[in-house]
């Protein structure tokens, strides 16, 4: 699974400037499928949904860039066998994009659009297994994300019912 993965990121990493071109392609994906999301982002607000002139803000190819690198780091962590650290990168990511409004049920819409992107790229060697893995190992991103979503959220509620508590005494 590794290899696969590994091996059609080359195709993304071969592109001039893909951290920014992988990201515009990728979030303009997302935006099509779940429009309503850009407002979450803080350059989102400054656009009309969907405006072409969003895709060359200083503040979303700086977003596009870092989420490539994610990936990047994603696939590297796959080579070197460490994925515990990038589990708990994750899961902490997760705990903060609660914060920005990002819900569970995006999370499947992303995974889609991650892999018709990626299909775009790699072309005719995006092959089922191809797809499969990085079904995986999307699997894998969304679940620490979650993990950490959920973990933030039973936090926030612990802490408003201590906050109810104290109002009550």
């Amino acid at each position: 699974m590794a290899e696969l993965v590994v091996d059609s990121w080359v195709h993304v990493q071969a592109i001039r400037n893909y951290k920014e071109v992988f990201g515009i392609l990728l979030f303009r994906r997302i935006f099509t499928a779940l429009p309503g999301v850009q407002v979450l982002f803080s350059f989102g607000h400054k656009y009309d949904l969907g405006a072409e002139e969003m895709y060359s803000d200083p503040g979303f190819l700086r977003h596009a860039s870092n989420v490539t690198n994610l990936l990047d780091k994603s696939v590297n962590m796959l080579i070197n066998n460490s994925t515990a650290p990038l589990l708990a990168i994750l899961k902490a990511m997760g705990s903060r994009h609660v914060g920005y409004g990002l819900k569970s049920e995006h999370y499947p819409v992303i995974g889609e659009s991650l892999i018709e992107t990626l299909r775009g790229i790699v072309a005719d060697q995006f092959t089922e297994e191809v797809e499969v893995a990085w079904v995986m190992i999307f699997g894998v991103i969304s679940s620490a994300m979650l993990e950490g979503a959920k973990e933030a959220e039973a936090a926030d509620d612990s802490s408003e019912e201590s906050c109810n508590l104290k109002e009550i005494a």
